[in-house]
């Protein structure tokens, strides 16, 4: 079963797999474990997709394993027994990802763009400008009702500027909104979490970029 989507919150470190007990085919790094008699466990990493499944003595799968609202000793042991194991190996085989560091990455690299910190009670805004002062984007923490999320969290955003049709092409209000704060009109907010598409970013970067060049 899928057990953990690792896009955008897990780099893994394939020397710390290798090192932890897996091995590596084509398409996958495999891990094989028969901690509790009768059973073995399989993980397998493979297109940002960690999945674990229980086999039996006779090699089938456990089925009672797959049900979330299976009880009984146990699968309460075996379940138990799995989140300790994907706790020891993301702690061990995975470096946790920092979204906003790897935007600050990309437009350094790719336009020499250093954030600027305008606003001293909102520290956690940063604003990307082009080199004749404009800006191209805004990166903040806001809070999620701010977009109309039912959470009392904080969220990251990054707000980026776009030809008008493209933005009403884009929001979906999942991870593309009418922008923050900003003329929506030209402007659009995109949530930075789990489900980010880094590369549709760095894409939305560089049309923000060129649109304030023009």
């Amino acid at each position: 079963m899928e057990y953990l989507w690792l896009k955008n919150k897990y780099q893994l470190d394939e020397k710390a797999l290798i090192s932890y007990g897996f091995s590596k085919d084509s398409s996958a790094f495999i891990f094989k474990t028969s901690p509790i008699e009768n059973f073995t466990f399989l993980i397998k990493i493979s297109e940002n997709v960690l999945s674990l499944d229980v086999f039996d003595e006779d090699g089938e799968i456990y089925i009672p394993f797959t049900i979330q609202q299976a009880q009984g000793a146990l699968v309460s042991t075996l379940k138990n027994f799995a989140n300790i194991l994907l706790e020891d190996i993301i702690k061990h085989c995975f470096i946790p990802i920092d979204i906003r560091s790897n935007i600050l990455k990309y437009v350094c690299e790719q336009y020499g763009t250093l954030p600027d910190y305008p606003w001293k009670e909102y520290q956690e805004h940063a604003t990307l400008k082009n080199e004749k002062g404009k800006w191209y984007g805004l990166l903040a923490k806001i809070p999620a009702k701010c977009l109309g999320l039912p959470s009392n969290s904080k969220i990251d955003i990054l707000n980026v500027k776009l030809a008008p049709e493209k933005i009403v092409q884009l929001i979906d209000s999942a991870q593309y909104y009418a922008a923050y704060h900003m003329n929506k009109k030209y402007w659009m907010t995109i949530l930075l979490n789990e489900n980010t598409d880094l590369n549709m970013v760095y894409k939305l970067l560089d049309e923000s970029y060129q649109a304030v060049n023009h």
